[in-house]
């Protein structure tokens, strides 16, 4: 017998006005509540399995689940057998310093120990239908659609074993593609930024700017789209960042622009000449440093900067990261994840002054709600004029005068 599985993209609408829901194949664009989800087609034998007649939308209630029980449940629907103290320790540790969920059931679905199958499954004693709903929680993070629940049941009494189901899963564009959507559409966003806001300037520091494919650094491959007779980037040496990268040469010539690695903290940029660049870039790095060493960077770039230099930056808005991950940053590397009225703050006390703001990536609908929504995320993808609600924040200022 031959199983087939498609995961069909559907869009679950909820209007306020009437709390009426019903199945879109499009995104629509309205004042409504907007959460794609993938209805479950299941194929045996090149057959479609036919769904209940008269579906009915899935529950909008969040099944939640704290670090420890989705560590246990994961470790008894992968691996079929209870955590240890020790595991159970170590994996929360990951989790609060800020690996996601998803990234966790990955690196359990790439150990030997998942891979083999070869264990007692321990979650046997859960019926069809809850073992269904608590591995489309682990999986997926959500609760299961009525087709998926139907198909499913259908070909666990056929036959198939459930280590081969959450396989499956694992093997859908639901769980494949899910954190990479993220990641582009905000890499996507801050592409934009570059090429479209950042001012131009022909001296230019880039503060932890170093790209590990690309000698050029992350500002001029990022497509800044004017042509700087010098660009300096200061960033750690290759070996001490947290995925070392390949050496580049110190010197390099992009299309006339010199290009300049100086190896160390961007909280020492004692090296630099007074009053010496256009423009002073911190792609997503001020958060890197602690508070201390940013108060430092900051007196330094006031420093540094020509009478007209621009000092610009994006970092992320803890009042919105901490949707996505209340107990930690959401980077293990970051020090501190500023709110955006703080660091205009901090910005004020040392003797700068905003020219201009932008967000990147507006999450009103998940502050209004006090819940991180992946569906607004990945519509709002791009700029906007509401920093103080965007999942990062822009900010562009010169020194007061």
């Amino acid at each position: 017998m031959i199983y087939g599985v498609q995961f069909q993209p559907l869009i679950r609408i909820e209007t306020d006005a009437t709390q009426g829901i019903q199945n879109l194949p499009i995104i629509y664009h309205g004042p409504i509540h907007i959460y794609k989800y993938y209805k479950t087609d299941i194929y045996v034998d090149n057959n479609k399995l036919d769904a209940i007649k008269s579906e009915k939308p899935t529950t909008t209630i969040k099944f939640f689940m704290n670090d420890q029980t989705f560590l246990e449940t994961a470790y008894k629907m992968m691996l079929g057998r209870n955590l240890n103290l020790n595991e159970a320790f170590n994996h929360q540790q990951q989790l609060r310093q800020g690996l996601s969920r998803h990234d966790f059931v990955e690196i359990l679905a790439n150990s030997p120990e998942f891979t083999k199958g070869r264990f007692v499954d321990i979650a046997k004693t859960y019926d069809d239908q809850t073992f269904l709903e608590m591995a489309y929680q682990i999986v997926f993070g959500r609760n299961i659609d009525t087709s998926g629940l139907y198909s499913w049941r259908h070909l666990l009494q056929q036959g198939l074993n459930r280590h081969d189901l959450i396989k499956m899963l694992l093997n859908s564009p639901e769980f494949v593609g899910r954190t990479n959507e993220i990641g582009d559409v905000l890499h996507n966003a801050r592409l934009q930024l570059v090429r479209t806001i950042l001012p131009l300037a022909e001296v230019i520091l880039d503060l932890g700017g170093a790209s590990s494919v690309d000698p050029r650094g992350a500002l001029l491959s990022f497509g800044y789209p004017y042509h700087p007779k010098k660009l300096y980037i200061v960033d750690l040496p290759p070996h001490e960042r947290m995925f070392p990268a390949s050496e580049v040469p110190l010197h390099h010539n992009y299309e006339g622009c010199e290009v300049e690695y100086v190896y160390g903290s961007m909280a020492d940029l004692s090296g630099f000449q007074e009053e010496s660049f256009d423009l002073i870039w911190s792609g997503e790095s001020i958060e890197h440093v602690n508070v201390e060493d940013c108060q430092k960077v900051l007196k330094q770039v006031h420093r540094l900067l020509k009478k007209e230099g621009k000092f610009a930056l994006d970092t992320p808005n803890r009042r919105v990261t901490k949707l996505q991950h209340p107990n930690a940053y959401i980077h293990p590397e970051h020090k501190i994840e500023y709110y955006y009225e703080d660091f205009l703050n901090l910005l004020k006390q040392n003797d700068f002054e905003i020219v201009a703001a932008k967000g990147i990536i507006e999450l009103s609908q998940s502050l209004n709600r006090s819940e991180f929504l992946v569906e607004e995320f990945l519509q709002n993808s791009g700029l906007n004029d509401n920093p103080a609600n965007s999942y990062l924040f822009y900010v562009c200022c010169v020194k007061s005068m």
